[in-house]
């Protein structure tokens, strides 16, 4: 059988693609299984496709990937493959392999590398070791319970709670959570022990705040980033994966507030209140030694390089302290906005200058700026039957998107980005 006639027919397995279309496919899994959103990855495969001289179409769902291929000349012969379809799950933001991928891709791109050894290292990047280990892993899962609780203006008890707690949820999310999650009772689970142990831990230590604990110690489950890429995809018109991201960071947020609502009322029931608690308020320079804390403990979750760590550090501070300044002296959504503009710009400047991702710069900086606890505590207040301030928390979430994409769109504009990731 011809090359021809084996790639006309209604079957193709991969191993059978031309060598291009090998690893388009596997370029585009490996973006999608690291966080890239439809608008950047499409982009970024159909870059590559063309300076590769093979015409491609490619559209991206968080479940799905369909790629076509045409251009291949076989026989003289301009030949169209079969559409593939790539099955994949909703892939957590690893900054780190994301941005290997794309320096292998850009390589194969410009001739600086053949495409069968590019194919044999997008698999390799696959089954790398994680940059930092399991402990140190925890280490920052803790870190980020101690550095949102502190931001919250908590007690040293609540601060201390929380990341005990945020160990805990660390050790679930990495030993049953996917196989919880594929029946859909993993954020209903462990929000209700999070919840449970904040309140018997506090009436032990003297907590206060035990929704700032529970906040702390559940924020890295919080969708709020999906949230931002949903309405950035729809804003750019990806509405198809832009509506199915909203629709599941959604169905997130409702399974965690459920957890919450539902241990929160047993243990009231109990007899656990901590409304009586004293304890000493953290001080207000501790906020900023916790964000300088979170900008390592997102390096490091994020699986962000160690080369890009200083970029990191930075970009956390000085979007938070825009942000803080902006909304202590003028208001909150106008330091929203302000702030997600100056990360969109800085990091396409980044990019520019060092021919590098500016996700390795824009990631950092909105992590900090994302509604994920707005939406949690909008979730809890109407499921608690507070209606109204539970509608208000919705229209604040909305303000919230709305100002950070604005801003993220605005800087797009003003600085065009060199990459498409």
């Amino acid at each position: 059988m011809s090359v021809t006639e084996q790639m006309a027919g209604t079957m193709l397995p991969s191993e059978n693609l031309p060598i291009e279309a090998r690893f388009i496919k596997l370029m585009a899994r490996r973006l999608h299984e690291y966080g890239a959103g439809a608008h950047r990855l499409e982009t970024a495969v159909s870059n590559v496709a063309e300076q590769l001289g093979i015409r491609c179409s490619v559209f991206s769902s968080p479940t799905s990937i369909f790629i076509t291929f045409s251009g291949f000349e076989f026989d003289e012969d301009d030949l169209v493959l079969p559409a593939q379809l790539i099955r994949v799950s909703p892939g957590d933001m690893d900054i780190g392999r994301l941005t290997e991928v794309d320096s292998v891709s850009q390589a194969v791109a410009d001739g600086e590398l053949q495409v069968e050894v590019g194919v044999d290292r997008l698999k390799e990047i696959a089954k790398r070791s994680p940059i930092f280990g399991l402990p140190i892993h925890l280490l920052a899962w803790a870190a980020t319970g101690m550095a949102v609780t502190s931001m919250l203006k908590s007690s040293w008890t609540d601060i201390v709670i929380a990341s005990m707690l945020g160990v805990l949820t660390g050790i679930m999310s990495m030993r049953w959570g996917k196989r919880l999650q594929t029946i859909g009772s993993f954020e209903p689970i462990i929000a209700a022990m999070i919840t449970v142990l904040a309140y018997l831990l506090s009436a032990l230590l003297g907590g206060s705040q035990v929704p700032h604990i529970v906040i702390g110690a559940l924020i890295i489950l919080m969708p709020g980033l999906n949230l931002t890429l949903a309405i950035t995809e729809l804003a750019t018109g990806h509405l198809s994966s832009g509506t199915s991201r909203f629709a599941g960071a959604s169905v997130v947020l409702i399974k965690l507030a459920l957890g919450v609502v539902l241990a929160t009322q047993a243990m009231t029931a109990l007899g656990f209140d901590t409304d009586g608690a004293t304890t000493v308020l953290a001080p207000d320079w501790f906020i900023w030694l916790s964000v300088l804390v979170a900008g390592f403990s997102f390096a490091i979750l994020f699986g962000i390089l160690i080369r890009d760590l200083p970029v990191v550090i930075f970009t956390a501070v000085s979007t938070f302290a825009l942000n803080f300044y902006v909304s202590s002296h003028i208001s909150p959504n106008v330091g929203i906005f302000l702030a997600s503009l100056y990360v969109a710009s800085a990091s396409n400047l980044f990019s520019r200058l060092t021919n590098r991702p500016a996700v390795i710069m824009r990631m950092p900086g909105i992590i900090l700026l994302v509604p994920g606890s707005l939406g949690y505590r909008a979730m809890t207040l109407l499921f608690s039957d507070d209606m109204d301030a539970g509608l208000s928390s919705v229209v604040g979430v909305a303000t919230v998107l709305a100002c950070l994409v604005g801003g993220l769109l605005l800087g797009n504009t003003l600085i065009a980005p060199r990459r498409s990731l």
